[in-house]
């Protein structure tokens, strides 16, 4: 592979087309990782953005709102796990929430169900939102989807 005869150029082009067509891709993320630790472009481009964002979280979220989303769609570069990498995404949305960055909270909160519509934790955030912004109808909507979903999980176990 390109990444270990030093060809980092191509190994990051293929790597990141592959990320773009399948983020899933373990190795495709693992390659432009490692590109990117070998480079020392890791720390300057998604560590010490996704540090900083998990300290502002504590401080200040719209800090943290700042910090984390440039570096949303790049996180993959950061490595962890599919849960970590989206409890990051997760802080970014209720740090808009906390921060009173309704509109940011609402796309991110829209993308989220639009990826995967059964997520309990995302509805009840919209929810959130609605009480929030005084819309009480879609506020029961969204807690009803988030109940009727938090359910069916419940009849699988």
């Amino acid at each position: 592979m390109s990444q270990t005869t030093g060809n980092y150029q191509l190994a990051e082009q293929h790597g990141l087309a592959a990320v773009d067509a399948n983020p899933d891709d373990v190795w495709a993320t693992h390659a432009v990782t490692y590109v990117y630790e070998m480079q020392g472009r890791m720390t300057a481009d998604v560590d010490l953005p996704a540090c900083r964002a998990v300290v502002a979280y504590i401080e200040d979220h719209a800090d943290a709102v700042a910090e984390r989303l440039p570096i949303r769609r790049i996180l993959a570069r950061f490595g962890g796990s599919h849960a970590q990498r989206d409890a990051l995404q997760r802080t970014l949305v209720a740090s808009a929430l906390r921060a009173g960055q309704l509109d940011l909270a609402c796309a991110l909160l829209n993308e989220r169900i639009g990826v995967r519509e059964n997520s309990v934790w995302s509805w009840r955030r919209r929810a959130q939102l609605s009480r929030t912004a005084g819309d009480s109808p879609d506020a029961d909507r969204s807690d009803g989807r988030a109940s009727s979903h938090a359910s069916s999980f419940a009849a699988e176990a």
